[in-house]
């Protein structure tokens, strides 16, 4: 078994899907918002025209790729402090919004738990899973841990699926008596001692027919 490369994963489901749309949809909205301030402001060109349709412009997509990493705060709080500087004169440029865009209050953010008895309060487990370099092998990967949420708009987004405690070791005999008691149905069969079984005492005739068999082959 080797250990690759660690690679943090977050688990797909629906509950985590929910608060990526809303972030999404809240950052196209200040996106489209400072876009269009600028472009009134400093006679920018939002689109252009392709084959007879109105398209985004280069401009438009290189503001896109520059701001992604931006929340929708520090977008529209960088512009407003820009244009309220001594420089906003001239036509502002994505790294002029970000020297004025402030710390960002409204991203999701990870809680883990500092008391979690998988994780140690890491926030992280690693997992097995199919080797991408080796076919046929596992290599450890690190995710979150189920303890981990996200934060964001005031709720709190947990991952659908819940790490299972590991099952205690019982004895067969014992489930099988639990199991009676609860359902009233004797599970347990005792079977009587095979004297047929005792290879000891019946050695000498296995003996005597492997012989006859041997010189039938003959």
């Amino acid at each position: 078994m080797e250990t690759e490369a660690l690679q943090k994963q977050e688990p797909q489901d629906g509950t985590l899907e929910t608060w990526r749309q809303s972030y999404q949809s809240q950052w196209e909205i200040a996106f489209a918002e400072i876009m269009y301030l600028i472009a009134d402001q400093y006679h920018m060109e939002l689109t252009v025209e392709v084959a007879g349709k109105q398209v985004p412009s280069p401009t438009l997509k290189f503001w896109r790729e520059s701001l992604s990493e931006l929340s929708p705060k520090q977008m529209r709080e960088g512009l407003r402090l820009y244009m309220d500087s001594e420089r906003s004169s001239f036509k502002p440029t994505p790294q002029h919004i970000k020297q004025n865009a402030p710390e960002a209050t409204d991203k999701p953010r990870k809680v883990k738990n500092p008391k979690c008895p998988e994780c140690s309060g890491s926030g992280f487990r690693t997992v097995l899973v199919d080797s991408n370099i080796h076919e046929g092998q596992k290599a450890r990967r690190v995710t979150d841990c189920f303890c981990v949420a996200i934060e964001y708009d005031g709720q709190s987004f947990k991952p659908e699926q819940k790490a299972l405690p590991a099952a205690p070791q019982i004895d067969p005999k014992e489930l099988l008596q639990r199991i009676g008691k609860k359902t009233g149905v004797t599970l347990e069969r005792k079977f009587p001692p095979r004297k047929d079984l005792d290879l000891n005492k019946n050695a000498e005739k296995l003996r005597q027919q492997a012989e006859t068999l041997l010189k039938g082959q003959k």
